[in-house]
């Protein structure tokens, strides 16, 4: 990809960075926000491919941005973030799909509604889900929060810049990172709360065990691989640094690292800093010392169930994938559109009790409603009259043949400044003839 960007598309104008930074953020607002509105695990992942690759197009726009104007460390800082983040979403995300795989195996259903307390049965799937959800949560000290920290800098750093398309497009993409990153984190609450905590939804779900050695090798693997993007940061920074100076940038690798690989530097002006590694660290020193504190103090633990309220306990009881996102759906109801449907039970007209209701809602996405279900209906409507066409009589046919050489002909005096009313009215004449033939057809 930067093969082509560099040796093909290069020097590019300045509004294609503003275009592909400005579809970025968009991108990456509405595959959040469609997110966290499915149910569907693999949907949902889906919709967070949308929202991450736009977080990657947010970076590449920055970089083509600053190169544009000339700012080429600013713009190698940009394009190694966009770099970085496609590592880590290809990490993370090969993870998380694999466990959703996991779980589809064992409870035979992508409906998160019908899962609940897996993290009893499914541990090694329930752990290794929980390290890619915080890395695509980009929760402090993750590879996926270094990445988007990056970018975050990247757009600060062109506080300098007066460009009037500038000071509306980077701020909204600052804006739109942002809600992102708090929606994401909400997102996957949601899907790992629902999945793995609780108590069990389903029948599938009580009878689930964890995967074959085969499967679970795989999604441990792949744990080590997100794992090492946030603890060797550095040597991946300085892989990225060399392709880019490889493509003629400057090598800024000293710049992000200049008192070792502690501290992790912006380079614009009055940059950021933050440390990975010490904040690794201070979390792992933190939950050690909170576990030793718990050991030694002796405190006696009571378990019992919730409380429900008088009810007994039991999965429905529980919060659904569909409540907890309703707060945030019913905010950007402007946006999805949903189809709600609610149903009580009666006998005799009267309602029965709470648990016979039944609520179910369904988002359409909105490209598909707005395109894809329009191409379809233009589709369907050529197909007809392709249709149409293909079983017409001979009469029919002659008509509209005789009727577009009318067409031709008209158009060419009307372009050819060779108009003539009289010429007009006779066509005209002529040509109604023949549509009447052309709708009534053969009476025979």
């Amino acid at each position: 990809m930067f093969r082509f960007l560099f040796d093909v598309l290069y020097p590019w104008p300045l509004e294609w960075g503003i275009v592909i930074l400005t579809l970025g953020a968009l991108s990456a607002l509405i595959g959040v926000l469609y997110a966290l509105s499915e149910h569907d695990i693999k949907a949902l992942l889906a919709n967070h491919s949308i929202e991450n690759i736009g977080i990657i197009l947010i970076g590449f726009g920055m970089g083509m941005i600053f190169d544009t104007l000339g700012l080429k460390t600013l713009s190698t800082f940009a394009f190694i973030a966009a770099v970085f983040h496609t590592f880590n979403h290809m990490s993370f995300k090969s993870l998380l799909f694999m466990g959703a795989g996991a779980l589809l195996h064992q409870t035979h259903t992508k409906n998160m509604e019908k899962y609940g307390g897996l993290i009893q049965s499914m541990p090694v799937t329930a752990f290794t889900f929980l390290i890619a959800a915080i890395s695509i949560s980009a929760l402090p000290p993750s590879n996926g929060f270094l990445s988007e920290w990056m970018i975050f800098q990247s757009m600060l750093a062109s506080s300098h810049i007066n460009i009037i398309a500038l000071k509306l497009a980077i701020p909204f993409a600052i804006f739109a990172l942002a809600m992102t990153g708090g929606l994401a984190i909400a997102c996957f609450v949601k899907a790992y709360g629902i999945t793995f905590l609780g108590l069990h939804r389903s029948t599938n779900a009580k009878h689930a065990h964890e995967v074959n050695f085969l499967m679970k090798s795989g999604m441990i693997l792949m744990t080590f691989v997100v794992l090492s993007l946030m603890l060797f940061t550095p040597f991946y920074i300085h892989y990225f640094d060399n392709m880019m100076h490889e493509l003629g940038h400057a090598s800024i690798y000293a710049q992000i690292f200049p008192n070792g690989i502690w501290h992790m530097h912006s380079v614009g002006t009055n940059g950021g800093i933050v440390s990975p590694l010490i904040l690794l660290l201070s979390l792992v020193g933190i939950t050690a010392l909170m576990l030793f504190a718990y050991k030694v103090s002796g405190v006696k633990t009571r378990i019992h169930n919730a409380w429900a309220c008088g009810y007994k306990t039991s999965q429905k009881t529980q919060y659904t994938a569909t409540g907890f996102a309703g707060p945030i759906r019913r905010f950007f109801n402007w946006l999805y559109k949903p189809d709600e449907h609610f149903s009580k039970q009666t006998i005799a007209g009267y309602e029965t009790k709470f648990d016979d209701s039944h609520y179910e809602v369904h988002v359409k996405p909105l490209f598909e409603r707005i395109f894809y279900t329009n191409v379809a209906k233009a589709v369907n409507f050529i197909s007809y009259w392709i249709y149409r066409l293909s079983h017409f009589e001979q009469t029919r046919y002659a008509a509209m043949i005789f009727n577009i050489m009318l067409i031709v002909l008209f158009s060419y005096r009307v372009f050819a400044n060779n108009f003539s009313w009289a010429t007009f009215v006779l066509e005209f004449f002529v040509m109604m003839i023949s549509v009447k033939i052309l709708i009534i057809g053969d009476k025979k």
